[in-house]
């Protein structure tokens, strides 16, 4: 009788003792899901530059009382104030550069699209000089050898 009792009262020791060592404990260690990780670190950013270039960009108007001298939007097909061609290799991108620069110019080396990118007092190209090439048989106003 006696070693039950010695046994009832070891037992109710040790529940005591481990309330408190539950008590005490430091949380338990969760695992942070990976996906939780990359949305936060990477797409996060990339979601708040996306909504700054479509605001800015394509839709100034949502955000000109914040803004009273915000420009207004231009689309792909509006036209320009500049369109500078040169040949591949002629300093092009260094024009560019120097307009950004040296004028506050808003232009591209190279890109003309006005939706995603801050292009819209025009582009500096050697690309965009191919428009100017005469397509025999496509156009009507070209000269042909014929």
């Amino acid at each position: 009788s006696e070693s039950s009792t010695v046994v009832v009262s070891t037992s109710r020791s040790d529940s005591k003792e481990r309330k408190k060592t539950a008590a005490t404990a430091p949380p338990a260690e969760t695992r942070k899901n990976p996906l939780f990780v990359i949305t936060a670190v990477i797409l996060m950013p990339y979601a708040l530059y996306n909504a700054y270039l479509y605001l800015f960009l394509q839709h100034p108007e949502l955000i000109s009382f914040l803004y009273p001298t915000i420009r207004p939007a231009v689309k792909v097909h509006d036209s320009r104030q500049l369109l500078i061609v040169g040949t591949i290799s002629s300093g092009t991108s260094q024009v560019a550069q120097d307009l950004k620069n040296n004028l506050g110019l808003e232009i591209g080396h190279e890109n003309a699209e006005t939706s995603w990118s801050f292009v819209r007092d025009g582009t500096v190209s050697w690309f965009h000089g191919i428009r100017y090439i005469p397509r025999p048989r496509m156009d009507v106003n070209a000269k042909t050898n014929n």
